[in-house]
């Protein structure tokens, strides 16, 4: 029986920054948060387990979360790591960045 969960750490950088979203007061709408933050577990969730298959649509959505999440980081106060919030933002930022402009040498 083949494993489950596969290792991935961007899928986990994902599940762990929609948490950290999720909790941070910023000046963002909460409903919006919140949807953004399930756009992210679901991305995570779907690089982290095995089975699944994500269409090509979600990992352009989850690249533009990444610089949202940015955002939302860079300017509101997350519950944990508040001191370390701009680099957390910049990890996020190149990170988004980096998979929108990999998704764009698809065409």
């Amino acid at each position: 029986m083949a494993k489950l969960l596969k290792p991935d750490p961007l899928g986990s950088i994902d599940l762990l920054s929609a948490v950290l979203v999720y909790f941070t007061q910023s000046f963002m709408p909460p409903g919006i948060v919140q949807v953004h933050a399930g756009v992210l577990v679901v991305k995570g969730l779907g690089t982290v387990i095995r089975p699944a298959r994500l269409p090509f649509s979600m990992f352009v959505l989850g690249g533009m979360a990444d610089v949202l999440s940015a955002a939302i980081l860079f300017t509101g106060t997350p519950p944990v790591l508040n001191s370390y919030k701009q680099i957390v933002a910049g990890a996020l930022l190149i990170k988004g960045l980096w998979s929108l402009f990999g998704l764009m040498k698809k065409f």
